[in-house]
C-alpha cells in the first residue's frame, strides 16, 4: 500500500497530518505552521529576530482542515 503524503498542489495530506507532520513556510522575519493536535488544525504565525521566534502572534484552531488551510493560505510571508 503507498500512502500519499502531498496532494496534487504539494500541501500536506490529511493522512500527514495525522501521522504528526506541519507544514511550514519561513522567511528571515516569519514562520508560519499548520498542524493537528489534539483533534485541532492550528494555525501558528510567529516573528522572528535574529533566528529566534517571538511569542505567536497569531494561533488560530479549526474543526476542519478546509478552513484551517484558508487561514493559513491568507498570511503571506
Amino acid at each position: 500500500m503507498k500512502t500519499k503524503f502531498r496532494n496534487k498542489n504539494g500541501d500536506l495530506s490529511l493522512y500527514s497530518f495525522a501521522c504528526g507532520y506541519v507544514q511550514r513556510e519561513e522567511t528571515e522575519r516569519m514562520r508560519k505552521e499548520l498542524f493537528l493536535e489534539h483533534s485541532m488544525f492550528h494555525v501558528k504565525v510567529y516573528h522572528l529576530k535574529d533566528g529566534l521566534f517571538s511569542d505567536a502572534i497569531v494561533w488560530n484552531t479549526f474543526d476542519s482542515l478546509t478552513d484551517a488551510r484558508k487561514k493559513y493560505k491568507s498570511f503571506k510571508i
